[in-house]
């Protein structure tokens, strides 16, 4: 039965062939659309997962004022008054209908003191000292004195400031102190005693002199979370002085015998040489709900280079866990999987992002009171990623910054809270769906009209883009496919015309000769169901050829080895090179579904054997001999 099927197929050469052909074809544009149908839908799918909508926010200066003021070295110092109203917090963001992936967050940094830990670098050393004027001055300028007594004073071994080597002071050395940074100057009188906190600053050139500059003075940042200041009145001075302002007179007379005793100011000055030496050791631990809303890991500044990222799970739960640079770590003796112990003392709400991170110069440790600020919290974490950062003057993490999860922390900072500043785009940031920019703006704004004083600044890491010309290569795709599909259709139905439909009086025949329907469907079908197989796997073989040489090399993210490898130097800092890899990730490379090349020659093979059965069974359901008294028209 099986030889004479093939026979009979034989004896139509040239339609056999026409046959072969058009389904080959078709089958080739079904394969393709399919495939490219679902590896479009995948990139889609993973564009979703791995790409993130942030919103950064800042509330700007609603007016700023600068005053020059001469500078006793020659040029201008300006005194710069900055108004931003009343502080703005990230609760107002929250409106009824506000789909966030993550809530409005002004992330803290809290700091703890490890004197273990070194920090990055050398800082300009800082001097605490007592000194009597050679010579009275009342006009800020140079004025060499004798140190009568220091308070804090250290070596910075190997390190030069300005060119000039900062060595520690000691009683009875003669330096030269200038107000030259001062815009409010403290006037100096020949025999009296005055105590400041200076720094080796350089040399001169109008005056041709190694000179201290004086700078920060003892004072406490401690505000409550709208901003208020509550430790001006247990500063006194004759200065009005105000700790966001910190440019005014920073120099105090020595006055009696109790002058260092609790209660005076010099005992405040005891107390700041005790900050300035324990700022040294004083790090910052950056606490946030997501690493997706932190900018520099959001535009990939900051990369994870060793161990893993804090898992969503971690940040939900808030597990003790941190990420650390790698370069802290190495420089600290700290590895994957090490466990820092961090006793936070007081919190700061500002952006650390010029600073590298960590507490600035003038940053004060001490509370209201004059005092040094008590532990509110305290835990171990365990250190599960190490970061790689370039530019720590760029980021808000910096070299000295661990990143922990903000539900770790369980105890309130309410009362520790040693600088605030207004939201700025590296401290404040939510995240909301992808594609909903537009509707979001147009909602927030429309509910919550303290928006207006607010900017906000969205990044989706060009994810609008990529996924318009992922959706237009799914609908592309998916126009293959049914074009592929209905072009299959129209050829099976011509194919089972010719060759079942119109082969009917062939069956009846050989009914009549004895032969069983089994035997009818085996004489008809094996010939048509083997053309059929073969068309088609030649078409989706072709299919998988010609999308293969059609196709260019794609990818999704680059490791930083594939990433060098592309070129002779290190891009992974370089914004051009994150540039170029956003550009090619508009082509995401996903595994090619190789089962559909398998699946569409059988679905059409399987739909050509019951259609083709089925008409049978219609033709066996007709009398043989009627069927053999009709007359076929042409």
């Amino acid at each position: 039965m099986f030889n004479f099927s093939i026979k009979q197929l034989l004896r139509q050469p040239g339609k056999t062939l026409l046959f072969f052909l058009l389904m080959a074809a078709s089958t080739a544009l079904v394969a393709t659309g399919a495939v490219l149908t679902i590896e479009n839908s995948d990139r889609i799918r993973i564009v979703d997962e791995t790409y993130s909508t942030v919103g950064f926010v800042e509330q700007p200066a609603v007016s700023t004022e600068s005053v020059p003021v001469p500078n006793a070295c020659g040029g201008v110092n300006f005194i710069t008054t900055t108004d931003y109203g009343d502080y703005l917090t990230p609760d107002i963001l929250k409106f009824p209908g506000a789909d966030y992936v993550v809530e409005p967050e002004y992330r803290p940094y809290f700091v703890f003191n490890e004197p273990e830990f070194s920090q990055f670098g050398d800082d300009d050393t800082f001097h605490v000292v007592e000194f009597t004027p050679l010579g009275s001055v009342d006009d800020g300028a140079p004025v060499e004195v004798e140190i009568t007594k220091v308070l804090f004073s250290k070596d910075n071994e190997g390190q030069n400031t300005c060119n000039t080597p900062d060595i520690a002071l000691h009683e009875g050395d003669h330096i030269t102190v200038c107000q030259c940074w001062k815009t409010t100057c403290y006037p100096m009188e020949l025999g009296q005693r005055y105590v400041a906190e200076l720094a080796k600053w350089w040399n001169c050139p109008e005056h041709n002199v190694d000179e201290y500059v004086v700078y920060s003075r003892p004072h406490s940042g401690r505000t409550d979370r709208e901003g208020n200041y509550l430790g001006k009145e247990n500063f006194p001075d004759d200065i009005d002085w105000d700790y966001r302002q910190p440019d005014h007179a920073q120099i105090a007379r020595v006055t009696g015998e109790d002058f260092y005793e609790k209660g005076n100011i010099g005992y405040n000055f005891l107390q700041w040489a005790k900050n300035v030496e324990q700022r040294e050791h004083s790090f910052c631990a950056l606490a946030t709900s997501t690493l997706e809303t932190l900018p520099s890991w959001h535009e990939r500044k900051v990369l994870l280079q060793d161990g893993r990222e804090i898992t969503p799970e971690e940040f939900e739960s808030g597990a003790p866990v941190c990420m650390i640079s790698k370069d802290f770590a190495g420089r600290n003796g700290l590895h994957v999987g090490d466990k820092v112990n961090m006793p936070f003392v007081c919190a700061m709400y500002t952006d650390l992002s010029t600073i590298g991170g960590r507490p600035h110069a003038s940053f004060s440790l001490l509370d209201e009171n004059g005092e040094f600020y008590e532990p509110f919290f305290e835990q171990e974490y365990e250190i599960v990623g190490l970061l790689g950062c370039q530019d720590m003057y760029d980021v808000e993490v910096g070299q000295d910054t661990f990143i922990i999860p903000i539900k770790s922390v369980t105890a309130s900072e309410e009362g520790s809270i040693a600088y605030y500043r207004p939201m700025a785009r590296r401290t404040a940031s939510f995240q909301i769906p992808n594609g909903t920019i537009q509707k979001f703006n147009e909602a927030l704004h429309k509910n919550v009209p303290e928006a207006e004083r607010l900017i906000i600044t969205y990044d989706d890491r060009g994810y609008s883009e990529i996924m318009k010309s992922l959706n237009n290569s799914r609908a592309m795709a998916f126009l293959l496919l049914m074009g592929g599909i209905m072009a299959a259709l129209s050829i099976m139905a011509l194919l089972l015309y010719f060759f079942v439909v119109k082969e009917k009086k062939r069956t009846a025949v050989e009914r009549s000769l004895g032969m069983t329907k089994a035997q009818c469907r085996v004489s008809l079908l094996s010939a048509l169901i083997i053309l059929t197989v073969l068309s088609a796997s030649v078409g989706s073989v072709c299919g998988a050829l010609a999308l293969d040489k059609v196709s260019e090399p794609q990818v999704v993210a680059k490791t930083a080895e594939e990433r060098d490898s592309m070129y002779d130097y290190d891009t992974r800092y370089s914004d051009w090179a994150a540039g170029r890899e956003l550009a090619e990730k508009t082509e995401i490379k996903v595994e090619a579904p190789m089962a559909v090349y398998y699946a569409v020659p059988l679905g059409l093979s399987l739909v050509v054997l019951v259609s083709a059965l089925l008409l049978m069974a219609v033709s066996f359901r007709t009398d043989p001999i009627y069927l053999l008294s009709t007359r076929e028209k042409e």
